[in-house]
C-alpha cells in the first residue's frame, strides 16, 4: 500500500504518520531522500513516525519517500517557480508485483515475464487517472509510457492505468530473463532496476479483519462462482479459484486478453496446501478474459483445517507466493 503527502516549497515542515498494526508486529521507518529526516519511528504495534522536511530551494518539484515496514509514504514538495515542469520520479523499490506489492528488483525481488506490475512515484502521469478501456492495451496512456531496457534491447510495457502517483502495466512476455532497467517516458525519470524471471507468482488479496484474504471464488457451477468469504466459505472437496499474476510468459500477445490461448501451464510445477493439507492442482495459467492475470484452480483437501482464516500456501516454479487465507467450513455454511 502507498500513500502520498503534498508539501509546499517554502520553509522547513514536519509531521506525524500514524501507524496502526498488530500488537506484536515490529516495524521501522527509513527515508529515501536526504531532505527528509526521521525524528523517531519504530517499534511494535501501533505508533507514529515523526518526520521533518527541509525547504526546497530549487525551482522544480521533488519527490522522496518514507519506507515503513515495506510500505511507502510518498512525499512530494513543490518548487519555487510556480508552474515549473515536474520531474517524474520512480521511488526506490517501488516497481512491484501488482497482486502482492512485493518489489520486483534487487536484491531479492523479481517480476515474471508476462506479469502485471505497478510503479509508484510522482509526476508519472495525469492528475486525473487514465484507464485503458479496451483491448489491445496501449503502450502510451494519458501521456505515460514505460520502457524496459535489457540485453541491448528496449521493450514497451502495455499500460492498464496511468496517474501521477501510480502506473499499472503488463511486462511483455518476450523481455529476456535477467536484470533490466525500467524508465518512465524514455529517459525522463531515473531508471529503476528489476530482475526478470520465468515465474514469480503473487496472489491478489484484500485486508479483512487483519488477515490477507485471498481474492478467490468458490466454484459451484459455471454460473455460480461467489467470492470466498467468511460468510461464503468453501467446503472440503470443492473447487476454489485463486486470482494471481506471475505464472510466466505466454505465446499470445500480452496486449490482448488471451482467450482460447489461455492454457494450463503444466511446464510450471505448482504445489498447494490448504490448512496444512496438500490440495490437488486442477489448472494454473492465464485467465482467459484478462491480460497478465492468472487463475489457479484447486480442490480443497479433505484434511484441511476448518475456519474463517485458513492459510493457503502456493509454490510455483520453485518460488513461494505470498501466503493468504480463505474460509473453509464442513458444509459451506458461514464459518464462526
Amino acid at each position: 500500500m502507498f500513500w502520498a503527502k503534498d508539501l509546499s516549497a517554502g520553509g522547513t515542515s514536519s509531521g506525524l504518520i500514524q501507524i496502526i498494526t498488530g500488537q506484536n508486529c515490529s516495524w521501522t521507518a527509513t527515508s529515501s531522500a536526504s531532505w527528509i529526516s526521521i525524528n523517531f519511528g519504530g517499534g511494535a504495534g501501533n505508533g507514529a513516525v515523526s518526520y521533518a522536511v527541509t525547504a526546497n530551494s530549487g525551482n522544480s518539484a521533488r519527490s522522496g519517500g518514507i519506507l515503513i515496514a515495506g510500505q511507502y509514504v510518498v512525499i512530494v514538495q513543490t518548487g519555487l517557480t510556480f508552474g515549473a515542469p515536474e520531474v517524474p520520479v520512480i521511488l526506490p523499490g517501488s516497481v512491484v508485483n501488482t497482486a502482492n506489492y512485493v518489489s520486483g528488483g534487487p536484491p531479492n525481488g523479481s517480476l515474471a515475464q508476462g506479469s502485471y506490475f505497478s510503479i509508484y512515484g510522482s509526476s508519472l502521469g495525469p492528475d486525473q487517472g487514465a484507464k485503458a478501456e479496451n483491448y489491445p492495451l496501449p503502450t502510451s496512456l494519458g501521456g505515460s509510457s514505460v520502457q524496459i531496457t535489457t540485453g541491448g534491447g528496449t521493450y514497451a510495457a502495455y499500460l492498464v492505468f496511468s496517474s501521477g502517483g501510480q502506473l499499472n502495466a503488463i511486462l511483455p512476455s518476450n523481455v529476456p530473463l535477467g536484470s533490466a532497467l525500467v524508465t518512465y517516458n524514455g529517459t525522463v525519470s531515473s531508471p529503476a532496476a528489476i530482475n526478470v524471471t520465468k515465474t514469480n507468482v503473487g496472489i491478489f488479496y484484500q485486508s479483512l479483519n487483519g488477515q490477507n484474504f485471498a481474492t478467490s471464488q468458490n466454484y459451484n457451477s459455471a454460473s455460480d462462482v461467489p467470492l470466498n468469504l467468511p460468510t461464503a466459505p468453501a467446503k472440503p472437496g470443492q473447487i476454489v479459484i485463486f486470482w494471481a499474476t506471475g505464472m510466466g510468459a505466454t505465446s499470445a500477445s500480452d496486449a490482448n486478453a488471451p482467450g482460447t490461448a489461455a492454457v494450463d501451464m503444466t511446464n510450471v510445477p505448482v504445489s498447494i496446501t490448504v490448512g496444512g493439507a496438500t490440495a490437488t492442482r486442477l489448472y494454473a495459467g492465464r485467465q482467459s478474459q484478462t491480460s497478465g492475470v492468472d487463475n489457479i484452480y484447486f480442490t480443497v483437501p479433505s484434511g484441511s483445517t476448518l475456519g474463517c482464516y485458513v492459510p493457503v500456501v502456493i509454490t510455483a516454479g520453485g518460488l513461494p507466493a505470498n501466503t493468504t487465507v480463505i474460509a473453509v467450513s464442513a458444509d459451506g455454511s458461514p464459518c464462526r
